[in-house]
C-alpha cells in the first residue's frame, strides 16, 4: 500500500477512498491516511480546492469531492483486509492538491485537528529522512 493508492472497501458504500499519507512509506507495517469522496450532488459544504471531476480518475462518473470527516486513520494491514476493489493510483497533481489541503493553517473546520497534525507529523518524519539519507 503506497501513497496515492485507489480503492473501494467493504465498508462506506462504493466510495473511492484514496491514501494521502503513509506512516512508514514502503513498508508493510503502519498506518496509513486515507480520504474518500464522495458525489457533490445537492451538498452545500464542500471545499472546491477538492473537487474532481468525470475523467480526472477511472472511478470518478461524477463531480466528487473529499469528505473530510470520514477520513481514515487505519493500519495497514487491517486496511488492506477490506479492500473490494482496486484502482490505478490518483493523479500525482492531484494527490498533491488534497495534500496541501491538511496543511497547518488549513481554514476547513471539518478536518479534525488530529488528522491535521499526524499528516503534518508523518509528512515532517518522511522529509527529515529524505535529508539524512
Amino acid at each position: 500500500m503506497e501513497i496515492g493508492d485507489c480503492f473501494t472497501l467493504d465498508t462506506y458504500g462504493t466510495h473511492l477512498h484514496i491514501v494521502i499519507q503513509d506512516q512508514k512509506p514502503g513498508e508493510n507495517i503502519g498506518q496509513v491516511i486515507c480520504v474518500y469522496l464522495s458525489s457533490v450532488g445537492n451538498k452545500k459544504r464542500i471545499d472546491p480546492q477538492t473537487i474532481l471531476h468525470k475523467g480526472d480518475h477511472p472511478f470518478i462518473t461524477v463531480d466528487s469531492f473529499v469528505k473530510y470527516r470520514n477520513v481514515l486513520i487505519e493500519l495497514k494491514t487491517d486496511l488492506q483486509q477490506r479492500i473490494r476493489d482496486s484502482y490505478p493510483p490518483i493523479n500525482p497533481e492531484i494527490l498533491k492538491r488534497i495534500q496541501s489541503q491538511f496543511s497547518r493553517n488549513h481554514p476547513y473546520e471539518n478536518i479534525r485537528r488530529g488528522v491535521i497534525e499526524l499528516f503534518n507529523e508523518w509528512q515532517d518524519d518522511q522529509n527529515f529522512k529524505r535529508l539524512i539519507l
